[in-house]
């Protein structure tokens, strides 16, 4: 078995005595389920505190469940530093995932059917029953819904030109 120590004690003695040292990992990050005093250290503020301000990972080899090393508030903290440091990189990226969801969905639209046209600008999806539609292909591209929803969604509509579109909404309303 290979030993586990936890993080190092700081300088603050009322931590250095409540530290607890475990001889595996597991136990360190985990003790039995259903128990309310279960504890664990943060790795970056390095203050003892329970075991739900920390959010879970994945389970252990063990079947025990394992919890992040920072605690919520550190977590937080990290990301936001973490999202300033790299704004740059995420709105690249941000970008990238919509020119990527604008082609998917432009490579669905072929032709109306029912008038025939073919230019991708002028082409709509009209979702055949109001009532399955769970949201518009506009918001697609601005809240970066995945491919596989926008598939299902494309599937519950049919493509119409602008023009067939609006008219059949016009006929629709009893106009």
């Amino acid at each position: 078995m290979v030993r586990f120590h936890p993080p190092q004690p700081c300088c603050d003695s009322r931590r250095e005595a409540s530290l607890i040292r475990y001889a595996n990992k597991d136990q360190y990050l985990a003790q039995q389920p259903g128990k309310d005093s279960m504890k664990k250290i943060c790795g970056k503020c390095k203050v003892e505190k329970d075991i739900n301000c920390f959010s879970k990972k994945c389970k252990g080899k063990s079947g025990t469940q394992l919890y992040v090393s920072y605690c919520r508030e550190c977590n937080i903290e990290y990301q936001k530093n973490h999202y300033i440091e790299n704004k740059e990189y995420y709105i690249n990226k941000r970008n990238e995932q919509k020119i990527s969801i604008r082609r998917y969905i432009n490579s669905k639209k072929n032709h109306c059917e029912e008038c025939g046209e073919d230019h991708i600008a002028c082409l709509d999806f009209h979702h055949k029953d109001r009532n399955e539609k769970t949201f518009d292909m506009i918001h697609a591209l601005n809240y970066c819904v995945s491919i596989k929803n926008i598939q299902k969604e494309i599937d519950k509509c049919v493509v119409l030109c602008s023009n067939c579109h609006r008219k059949l909404h016009y006929n629709d309303r009893g106009r």
